[in-house]
């Protein structure tokens, strides 16, 4: 991924060797060289340098990827500039982590030596980090659902967006339900006018002629459908059920 040459970008340079006596015939000075000399092209400033002598295998255990990758976070630059990908592991999963995050913290990344967009490499490293973007994704998902279960094993309400109309949230946790002074006398009427024969029309139309606000306070109109929809909820009659719909997918 690379960044317009007409942008004035803050580029961050990391650099790699495998080891203290053997630096793969690309010197730490050679592959500085080359990407500052990538950069003044691009019209990048190099903002910072970082630098390893580690094993092909490790990532976690450099201090100097470790704190390039805390600047990343922090957002003390605007691009990822690397000699060549595999000065970041030569593990493409490894690769994967840290340009993920880069992309994550809204920085761009960049080789001085390989044309990674269209690269047989490139492709595989999109591959690798929209996977690993869709395992987070799902793995936030499960520790919500995960959550939800045990706060509903605790006898919690399930929260949503809002409570039902004629109650409001009781704590900071949203454990339970309390009465609502304001709305809660509508839905009082609101049954009244049903136990006695009235059809949820009139009594829609009755609320609109009166002005009252609807529960989305979205339109000045009761429409029929909303007061159906009050009367039904097993809430009001004091039956609260978690997971009452589930979802299926047509194949």
């Amino acid at each position: 991924m690379t960044g317009s040459a007409t942008e004035r970008k803050r580029a961050a340079i990391y650099l790699g060797v495998s080891s203290a006596g053997q630096e793969d015939n690309w010197s730490l000075a050679t592959q500085e060289a080359s990407c500052r000399a990538y950069a003044k092209a691009k019209g990048w400033d190099a903002a910072a340098v970082y630098k390893d002598v580690h094993t092909g295998a490790e990532v976690f255990e450099r201090p100097g990827l470790t704190e390039l990758r805390a600047a990343m976070r922090a957002g003390a630059f605007d691009v990822l500039l690397v000699p060549a990908l595999d000065r970041l592991s030569r593990d493409q999963n490894h690769q994967g982590l840290v340009l993920s995050e880069a992309e994550h913290a809204g920085v761009l990344w960049d080789s001085a030596t390989e044309e990674i967009d269209d690269s047989p490499t490139g492709k595989i490293l999109r591959a690798v980090i929209g996977g690993m973007a869709e395992l987070e994704r799902l793995k936030i998902a499960e520790r919500t659902q995960r959550g939800m279960w045990a706060r509903v094993a605790a006898g919690k309400i399930k929260p949503g967006p809002k409570p039902p109309y004629g109650y409001a949230w009781s704590g900071e946790d949203k454990a339970r339900f309390e009465i609502d002074p304001d709305t809660a006398s509508i839905v009082q009427r609101l049954f009244r006018e049903i136990e006695s024969g009235g059809s949820a029309r009139q009594t829609a139309l009755g609320l609109t002629r009166d002005g009252i606000p609807t529960p989305t306070g979205r339109t000045d109109y009761w429409q029929r459908t909303s007061v159906v929809a009050i009367v039904r909820n097993p809430v009001y009659t004091g039956s609260v059920e978690a997971f009452r719909w589930q979802g299926t997918r047509s194949t």
